[in-house]
């Protein structure tokens, strides 16, 4: 079983650094869909599958051909392919919902097409490393952050109850520094204060 600690300091950075690549892949692909298109396809002995990036979709296209309408169809040896070409604005798809849309076109062989925005792509793989940032900031600027971790350390003296890492020194005199009462007036400011006595004349 992984334990917390361990997820946090070898499987999340690993996970982090993933999605943001993916996040860096995706902003330069959503950017350049709109004047150049790419796709990768699969053509099997009766299935075209792709899978295309174009004017600001990633779309997922599932073909296949029945037996029953297309009984002497086929493609032979599966193979892969990939390329470019001029981008694409379907007019069906630009005002889907927020950009997603599901299509089963009416035809004899069964297919089904899957738009996905790459907005949401990128705001998906952006999650992460926002997270990241977030708490390299606290752990940067956050006064009682642990400086691995980035646990909160209020209420600890020793070591860091997450990660084990010691307490620094610089720490520590902060916190006492910010526990010290105010120092009062000190004596010879006192001698020099004398009360106000009030007046005995009066006006005539």
């Amino acid at each position: 079983m992984i334990g917390r600690t361990h997820f946090r300091q070898r499987i999340l950075p690993i996970v982090t650094t993933v999605s943001s690549l993916l996040f860096i892949v995706t902003v330069a692909l959503w950017a350049r869909s709109y004047w150049m298109g790419y796709f990768i396809t699969h053509v099997g002995h009766r299935w075209d599958r792709s899978v295309s990036a174009d004017f600001g979709k990633l779309i997922f296209d599932d073909m296949y051909y029945p037996p029953d309408n297309y009984p002497s169809f086929d493609r032979g040896t599966p193979t892969w392919g990939c390329g470019a070409s001029t981008a694409i604005d379907w007019p069906d798809w630009r005002w889907a919902t927020l950009g997603f849309d599901v299509e089963r076109p009416e035809a004899g062989v069964q297919e089904i097409i899957v738009v996905i925005p790459l907005w949401a792509v990128v705001a998906l793989t952006a999650i992460l490393p926002g997270i990241w940032l977030r708490a390299r900031w606290n752990r940067r600027f956050g006064l009682g952050r642990c400086a691995r971790c980035g646990y909160d350390l209020r209420g600890i003296t020793d070591r860091c109850p997450e990660c084990g890492t010691p307490i620094p020194d610089s720490l520590k005199r902060a916190r006492t520094q910010v526990s010290k009462p105010p120092a009062g007036p000190s004596p010879a400011e006192t001698k020099m204060e004398s009360p106000c006595t009030p007046s005995n004349s009066t006006r005539s």
